[in-house]
């Protein structure tokens, strides 16, 4: 073979595969404002990432998503389900209600779900072509278990999602510890598969930084705390890491206190609405609900900080309200829809 033949038959084989590609270049960020998936398969990781406070809204949880996760199925592949608490606990808190380590990012399981009467392990399972009735049990002791007879009221949404996801081999740290992605939670997620991050709870992140955080090194505690120190939480860019975490494609759902009329927009149209900036209650102790009425099991407050995390992934963002049960049904809809689409070859087209 000539020099010149050799130099054509290499440029078509770049030009085949350049037009197998699916999804934006590798290279492309959370800034980049659009779908990051990038390989196509019908196989989905789904991490339902839940308040722990709040034990009437679990249960509504599960009775909206349970039937829903009983039908879901992928006709080629699998899906994996798992779902982790929002309670990491208090580093030298005062909190009575807290512990120092919480349920510590570790999938709901026999092990840490609290008062849910579960036998088989929930820790996480995968459902194929057939839909399995027992999934949605499962989600149910799992989603039940984890808030169960805790109430500690600060919830870290974001840093839970990490830390039952992240390696160590990452570099993400908690207060000095690794995430459990290799340890505790090791099999549930593949790096060549879409991530599907589901948030539900009636309220906002309050990850912080400062292992002090809940103590009398800062006046105001609680909830209220979590909007008068921003300065203690972490900046929402640790969060892009997700891209990381899941090179094949990450999605967002947030299921919190969205009024009604904006949860079918967009994040940006969301978080420039002024019921979304969580605001001091008139005691100074509390921050003012979005909803309210407590139809699914308590008082929303506006998921600002997750919602702005979120944003950051453009166009693979869907949002829920919990400001009515109607609402969080429709939300567990477009929940449906998203695992259908991601489960689809189609999804790309």
């Amino acid at each position: 073979m000539t020099r010149l033949a050799m130099l054509m038959s290499s440029l078509s084989m770049m030009l085949s595969c350049d037009s197998h590609m699916s999804g934006p270049d590798a290279d492309s960020g959370p800034e980049a404002g659009g779908d990051t998936t990038s390989i196509e398969t019908t196989d989905l990781d789904v991490l339902f990432v839940v308040e722990n406070a709040e034990a009437a809204f679990s249960s509504t949880l599960a009775q909206v998503f349970a039937p829903r996760i009983a039908t879901w199925s992928s006709s080629e592949g699998s899906i994996h389900i798992a779902a982790v608490s929002s309670y990491l606990g208090v580093r030298d808190g005062l909190h009575e209600a807290c512990t120092e380590r919480g349920d510590d990012g570790v999938f709901a399981s026999t092990e840490n779900i609290r008062g849910a009467g579960c036998v088989e392990d929930v820790r996480h399972w995968s459902v194929r072509a057939t839909p399995e009735p027992e999934s949605g049990q499962r989600f149910t002791c799992a989603v039940t278990g984890l808030s169960g007879e805790m109430t500690c009221s600060i919830d870290h949404m974001l840093d839970a999602s990490l830390k039952a996801l992240a390696t160590g081999a990452d570099g993400v740290r908690f207060f000095g510890e690794v995430g459990h992605g290799a340890g505790a939670n090791a099999g549930f997620r593949r790096r060549d598969v879409p991530l599907l991050l589901v948030f539900a709870s009636l309220q906002d992140d309050c990850s912080t930084h400062d292992p002090r955080f809940f103590t009398d090194d800062y006046a105001v505690r609680g909830r209220a705390q979590c909007i008068v120190y921003p300065e203690a939480l972490h900046p929402l860019e640790r969060y892009d890491i997700w891209s990381d975490l899941a090179p094949a494609g990450v999605h967002v759902v947030v299921l919190g206190g969205i009024p009604e009329d904006l949860a079918a927009g967009t994040p940006s149209d969301a978080l420039a609405d002024p019921r979304m900036t969580p605001t001091l209650s008139a005691d100074g102790e509390d921050i003012v609900h979005t909803c309210p009425e407590p139809e699914v099991g308590g008082r929303s407050r506006p998921p600002f900080r997750i919602l702005s995390a979120a944003q950051r992934f453009g166009a693979s963002v869907t949002m829920g309200s919990t400001c009515s049960l109607a609402a969080l049904q429709a939300g567990a809809d477009r929940v449906d829809a998203k695992v259908a689409e991601l489960t689809s070859f189609s999804r790309g087209g």
